[in-house]
């Protein structure tokens, strides 16, 4: 193989993995932000910090704080795998993966 063919080759390969990175961060960005926002009004902010505080006081609302905060992220982690399964064009781009 000819040299310019091997850097056209390498350079397809960067700019296809950079645009299936762009794509997976278009597709995640919503569920990123507000597990970022959430953490910042629950752990920034005095008023999160507070009802933390309050919740976590009481040994039965502590527990129920948990829960409820173990399954919000475990149906924000569900609901992200089923979008990334349907956006069918990040399979078809890297049917093998990204190696």
């Amino acid at each position: 193989m000819r040299l310019e063919n091997k850097l056209w080759y390498w350079l397809r390969r960067i700019l296809r993995g950079i645009s299936i990175f762009l794509s997976l961060l278009w597709v995640f960005l919503p569920g990123i932000l507000v597990v970022l926002m959430a953490g910042f009004l629950l752990t920034g902010l005095l008023q999160g910090q507070d009802a933390l505080l309050i919740a976590m006081e009481y040994r039965p609302r502590g527990f129920f704080l948990l829960t409820g905060l173990v399954f919000w992220s475990g149906v924000t982690w569900y609901s992200s795998t089923l979008i990334a399964y349907n956006h069918d064009l990040l399979y078809r781009a890297f049917p093998m993966g990204i190696k």
